[in-house]
């Protein structure tokens, strides 16, 4: 259900026996992990997050990597309704305020 969601694109995964190659990709891959509490995240409608006030998008992959956190499974995230998986997530957030976790932001948002 999650195709109201605005989700950012994935990195495509590299697959190769090339050092250099492998190499040239992770120096251009750049991922900066700041870390903080379950209660500085929001979820907007749309499936953006907003961080300490300022929004971006999420990989699908992280998405439901942060339902999970929350104890959401990704099965059942991905059945219910988008306004009440929304619910469960302002739920799950405000009673677990302290909950640390460390978001993985790209330099292009």
């Amino acid at each position: 259900m999650f195709e109201n969601l605005k989700f950012a694109p994935a990195i495509k995964p590299l697959h190769t026996a090339n050092i250099s190659e492998a190499t040239a990709f992770v120096t251009k891959l750049k991922v900066v992990p700041k870390m903080m509490t379950a209660d500085k995240i929001m979820v907007n409608n749309d499936g953006m997050l907003s961080c300490n006030g300022e929004f971006h998008k999420v990989t699908e992959f992280g998405f439901e990597s942060f339902c999970k956190m929350l104890g959401i499974p990704a099965s059942f995230a991905r059945k219910i309704p988008t306004d009440l998986l929304f619910d469960n997530i302002k739920r799950l957030t405000a009673s677990k305020p302290d909950l640390d976790l460390a978001v993985l932001f790209r330099d292009n948002g």
